[in-house]
């Protein structure tokens, strides 16, 4: 069926429906990560108003509103030291998209860094677990080995790094990740600051899909809460915008159903494509920055 003339399609409506659920229940979780009544308020509204997930989950539709939401509830059940959920969750969220792998090794690695050999190996198994029985019913469908198992998008991260020689390339993606790992198992990074680094590593050095940036939303606003850095906040959520920007106006006004009668671009220019770099640099220096002692301690509280 073709749709209306007008702005209201209630088929896209329905299908965008449980996105907006998911970024509604984020609103509700997300005030748990926080102990003060004043925190929590400010989370709960930097939430509604942020518009990463209003992209993600009514312009976009995309599902990574629903990863962040499991996301979420792995980080509150961190903060209750229930671990087990915590790897329960992140194998859910894997189901969606594969960014719960990269996080279920560092439950691992921190349960080693407090000699707990016997979390050190359940963990990732509730986590691992979870996703392949999630994936067993569907295992014998190639489409869903190419599509969803083993997507070529799984690698994108990857695309940067340093070449030692003629076909080596050692990924900054894998860099940064190492640099997390030692720093985690040293106690100069907490668990839950480690994650996030790990959830932003994942994304800064490849041309990533700008809905992706809602994974790690949540980290970004309780570090700058926690520190009283909001500054850093919208800074982070103004570059975003930049990046957004530079793809094709199709991924952004022109989603909207009242955009679509004109074409509506952002000029290519010199300055613009500078600006995009500096942008997507700022990105990048978010991961020393919030590994820095001031964001640390107040993770940790």
């Amino acid at each position: 069926f073709a749709p209306p003339s007008t702005s209201y399609y209630l088929p896209l409506l329905v299908y965008k429906l449980p996105m907006i659920l998911a970024d509604l229940g984020v609103a509700f979780l997300l005030p748990r990560l926080f102990s003060t009544p004043t925190h929590k308020q400010l989370s709960r509204l930097l939430w509604l108003f942020n518009p990463v997930s209003i992209y993600v989950s009514s312009v976009m539709g995309q599902v990574d509103t629903l990863i962040c939401f499991f996301l979420v509830l792995g980080l509150i059940n961190l903060n209750n030291k229930r671990l087990w959920l915590t790897a329960f969750f992140f194998g859910v969220s894997a189901l969606i998209k594969p960014i719960g792998f990269f996080l279920i090794p560092l439950l691992a690695v921190d349960a080693l860094r407090r000699r707990n050999l016997k979390e050190a190996f359940i963990l990732p198994l509730i986590g691992f677990g979870t996703y392949l029985l999630g994936s067993a019913p569907y295992l014998n469908l190639p489409e869903f080995r190419y599509f969803a198992f083993f997507p070529s998008q799984n690698l994108q991260s990857t695309d940067a790094g340093i070449a030692l020689a003629s076909g080596l390339l050692i990924p900054w993606f894998y860099i940064t990740h190492s640099l997390i790992v030692g720093l985690l198992l040293t106690k100069r990074l907490s668990l839950f600051t480690s994650l996030g680094l790990v959830v932003l590593s994942s994304l800064v050095f490849s041309h990533f899909h700008p809905q992706w940036f809602v994974w790690f939303t949540p980290w970004l606003l309780v570090l700058a809460i926690k520190s009283k850095q909001l500054w850093l906040y919208g800074l982070t959520l103004l570059a975003w915008l930049v990046v957004l920007f530079s793809f094709d106006a199709s991924l952004h006004l022109g989603a909207f159903l009242t955009f679509r009668s004109f074409v509506w671009t952002i000029p290519q220019t010199l300055y613009f494509q500078q600006l995009n770099l500096l942008s997507r640099a700022w990105l990048i220096a978010l991961i020393p920055l919030l590994a820095l002692p001031s964001h640390e301690k107040t993770s940790k509280s």
